[in-house]
């Protein structure tokens, strides 16, 4: 079945995009649009369809050929499948594409926000910073109503590993609200664990993971040929021994009034393509 031969897609679909005209390329071009903006929504629906048949997680990620814990990250909201998957569950679960999804909630106080591609392209390692300056207080929200300051494209590969990853041109959904106090002692602490955006020295902003020890800040990359580099609360503070290079950037001690903190990955969803 084509997805725009759906009432029930094109119904819900319409409510999202007004202007959608019922054209198979369009149509699908507006599902892969509305799984990277509303993948909680999915997953909720998808979870419910699967457990009111009867169907392990294990049994479905065999027949879609894909792995358990893959087909998990769907149900969870991390990830969402491509459009081929999509048909696939729609044909073993005996449903209508339109079920996996729901119609707009416009009585939250701002519509569902609809991005645009221009909103999503790559950006560049070296425009990624001004970038997100402009973009710091564009808020949108997720169908639940998480708010988030602001969405981009992460085209930076630093934070893909074999063990764990955010995938290059996934969606990278941010908030700042660990980042409003203005004392960065604190704000340490709030975000000791997390994957933030930051800059260093005013430079290029890039993701990093933050651990703190209680002694040293660590801004790490899950790529290991990208080196761990260690903050100084301050310039008076003495880097671990054998870590001076470590703490270190541009020649000059790395230390905490150097970084600039922008906001907090809450949501990662991976690209997805027709």
């Amino acid at each position: 079945m084509l997805f725009s031969e759906s009432d029930n897609l094109f119904r819900k679909l319409k409510s999202y995009f007004p202007s959608l005209i019922r054209k198979e390329s369009e149509v699908r071009s507006a599902v892969a649009k509305l799984l990277k903006i509303n993948p909680d929504a999915f997953s909720k629906n998808l979870k419910q369809i699967r457990e009111s048949r009867g169907i392990s997680q294990i049994s479905l990620a065999n027949y879609l050929g894909t792995s358990q814990t893959s087909y998990s990250s769907w149900e969870t909201g991390v990830h969402v499948p491509r459009l081929q998957k999509l048909e696939r569950l729609c044909e073993h679960l005996s449903v209508d594409i339109g079920d996996f999804f729901s119609e707009a909630i416009t009585t939250i106080g701002n519509e569902i926000p609809i991005f645009n591609t221009d909103d999503f392209k790559a950006i560049p390692s070296d425009h990624f910073f001004n970038y997100v300056l402009k973009h710091t207080q564009t808020k949108t929200k997720d169908y639940f109503n998480n708010e988030f300051e602001f969405v981009f494209y992460n085209s930076d590969d630093a934070m893909i590993s074999n063990e764990r990853s955010i995938p290059k041109n996934s969606l990278v959904f941010c908030s700042i609200t660990d980042l409003k106090n203005s004392d960065k002692s604190k704000i340490i602490q709030l975000i000791d664990g997390k994957i933030v955006v930051l800059s260093i020295a005013k430079g290029p902003a890039t993701l990093r993971q933050i651990k703190y020890d209680g002694t040293y800040i660590r801004l790490k990359a899950w790529n290991k040929e990208i080196d761990e580099k260690i903050c100084l609360l301050s310039e008076k503070q003495v880097p671990p021994q054998g870590k001076e290079k470590a703490a270190t950037y541009l020649n000059c001690p790395l230390v905490l009034s150097m970084v600039e903190f922008f906001g907090v990955a809450k949501k990662i969803v991976m690209d997805v393509g027709n």
